[in-house]
């Protein structure tokens, strides 16, 4: 993210932080493309009020001050009183829709296998030292945000788990490319 708070969505996507605030992972959740987001995020970017209306409601902040041509005004969540912070948009984020749509429980092991798809196109391209790295600031980021596992047990089972559909995912991906 390389804006410099010219604008309020250059402010919300800082606020955001560097994974939701990333010109891509941002342009995917309110499906633009990140050209877009690119240049409603620069000096001069200017947002539609229909399109301020979808941001808010992913993100918890208010329209009414992502309109605004002034990003130097403290920023509010929706009912234009609350300041507000990444803590807002956890809180908005938590009672709404994510980025996929599936089941935060079943959704688990398609997220981990496009972490392993990821991980196998950095080794292929000679990039698999770069991605252990990401790997390894993503799991200390989950573990920041969420903490650790409450059981031993529990996280254990929950690993079976994934690993039972993910044998299923790769089971289903063979039988597609077979046909």
């Amino acid at each position: 993210m390389k804006s410099r708070k010219n604008t309020s969505l250059a402010v919300l996507r800082e606020i955001l932080g560097p994974t939701d605030g990333h010109e891509a992972s941002f342009a995917a959740m309110i499906d633009r493309s990140v050209s877009w987001v690119k240049k409603a995020s620069s000096e001069g970017g200017r947002v539609q009020p229909k399109v301020a209306q979808l941001i808010s409601s992913k993100t918890g902040i208010s329209a009414d001050w992502l309109l605004k041509p002034t990003p130097f005004l403290p920023p509010v969540e929706t009912d234009n009183r609350t300041p507000y912070t990444r803590e807002s948009y956890d809180k908005w984020r938590s009672s709404g829709e994510g980025y996929i749509k599936v089941d935060p429980i079943s959704g688990a092991p398609q997220c981990v296998a496009q972490i392993i798809g990821a991980f196998a196109s950095a080794i292929q391209s000679g990039k698999s030292r770069l991605a252990l790295d990401d790997l390894w600031k993503f799991s200390q980021a989950m573990q920041l945000r969420y903490g650790p596992p409450k059981s031993p047990h529990a996280a254990q089972d929950e690993l079976v788990r994934i690993a039972e559909e993910l044998r299923h995912l790769v089971a289903r991906s063979g039988e597609a490319q077979t046909s």
